[in-house]
């Protein structure tokens, strides 16, 4: 059984409720690490003008921000930056290492956290998003400019 590092429980706390649930059902079919939950403005602004981010304040869904849904109170982060883990070893992600294995082994993470958040998700107005296929089809990474592997957020559908 895997278990979250200091580092992902701190970053676990910014985020909103279903987001958190979801990385603690994923945690339990595989290994990996929250980078990133939450974030202040000025962060934010950081990765925008990295080029880390497309989106500056007010607008990121790292951001706290009321629920839309009105369900829980307070402000969260819809959003949170993950990174696999294999045998106990962070899937290499640096540009000059970040070949087809690598994204292979992304690929398969991610299939499985979306998996779980299709079934934590199922009736609460709550879809997932990944970094990887922000239009959400079935066309991955090709039909986007914008390719973001460690990015998963919630979006409100009110559904």
């Amino acid at each position: 059984m895997y278990k979250f590092s200091q580092h992902s429980e701190g970053e676990n706390q910014s985020l909103y409720p279903w987001l958190h649930l979801i990385l603690i059902k994923t945690l339990k079919r595989h290994d990996f690490r929250n980078d990133q939950g939450g974030r202040t403005d000025d962060e934010q602004w950081a990765v925008y003008n990295s080029g880390a981010s497309t989106l500056h304040p007010p607008n990121g869904k790292h951001l706290l921000k009321p629920d839309p849904s009105g369900r829980f109170a307070g402000e969260w982060s819809f959003a949170a930056d993950v990174c696999p883990y294999i045998n106990g070893k962070r899937v290499a992600t640096g540009k000059e290492s970040f070949g087809t294995a690598q994204q292979a082994q992304f690929a398969y993470f991610l299939s499985q956290l979306k998996s779980v958040a299709d079934e934590v998700l199922e009736g609460t107005g709550w879809k997932v998003r990944l970094g990887i296929n922000w239009d959400q089809d079935a066309e991955i990474l090709t039909d986007q400019n914008f390719d973001d592997w460690f990015h998963v957020e919630l979006v409100w559908t009110g559904e």
